[in-house]
């Protein structure tokens, strides 16, 4: 999966650019990562919760923005691919099985099983609402 660096301030272009199959698994496999690295976190945090006069509010609003960060880009990148899914002609139903195998062979080896089924879902919502915004646009 090779991506082309692009010049700065520029997407890149090809099968690497937003709305490409490409830039949805890097995407995905970038929140797979974090997801699987949250829950380290929260373990570890677990752990310090046991320890009196420990201060987390700092660490929990940080790791929370850090995470809506990512959710956003993967939301839009999922959204894009789904707009290029349904210019392209694909039907609802095949356009919700293509995704649904792009999130989980990006993200198989990264996510316990809870993790990847609630990533699942909020990836299936967005594509649904994506197709159908896109054929209301049409």
């Amino acid at each position: 999966m090779g991506c082309d660096a692009a010049p700065t301030g520029q997407q890149p272009t090809g099968e690497s650019a937003i709305g490409s199959r490409d830039h949805v698994r890097a995407t995905l496999l970038r929140a797979a990562v974090a997801l699987a690295r949250s829950s380290a976190r929260q373990e570890r945090v677990q752990r310090l919760l046991t320890r009196p006069g420990v201060r987390l509010e700092a660490s929990a609003d940080a790791l929370q923005a850090s995470t809506s960060g990512l959710q956003a880009q993967l939301r839009t990148s999922v959204t894009a691919y789904v707009q290029r899914l349904h210019t392209d002609g694909m039907s609802p139903e095949q356009t919700v099985v293509q995704v649904k195998r792009t999130v989980q062979e990006a993200t198989s080896a990264e996510l316990d099983p809870a993790e990847a089924r609630a990533l699942m879902e909020d990836v299936v919502r967005w594509t649904v609402d994506a197709y159908y915004r896109t054929s209301a646009a049409d």
